[in-house]
């Protein structure tokens, strides 16, 4: 059972009362299991992944996305998959969303470390 407690737009869903996490366009990387619900225990690390270039109408993003390790897996959440300018507001948005879902795997791995959640 799964119920919403927190989203960031539809790249992360929370569920902090039973302390699990939804990644909707979960790529399977590893395969362990096909689910894209993992538990706040499984989660290990996470990394930002970003590539920049600059081209005839300034600089742009080609790729922006959140690594995410989990016990066994690891998984992408894609901000960004396509050619995009940094000044557009859609690099904004996804440079926004990544620093949330950043903060709120932050806030899991302090919580799951220090045994508090």
């Amino acid at each position: 059972m799964f119920k919403t407690t927190s989203r960031i737009g539809n790249y992360l869903y929370v569920d902090c009362q039973r302390r699990k996490l939804r990644i909707p366009h979960y790529k399977l990387i590893k395969n362990l299991t096909r689910t894209n619900i993992f538990k706040f225990e499984e989660f290990e690390d996470f990394e930002i992944l970003a590539e920049e270039g600059i081209g005839n109408t300034g600089k742009f993003c080609t790729m922006m996305e959140v690594k995410v390790k989990f016990e066994g897996r690891v998984s992408y959440i894609k901000l960004i998959k396509k050619p995009t300018k940094i000044t557009s507001n859609k690099y904004k948005k996804a440079f926004e969303n990544a620093q949330e879902i950043i903060s709120t795997l932050q806030f899991i791995k302090i919580a799951k470390e220090s045994y508090c959640y």
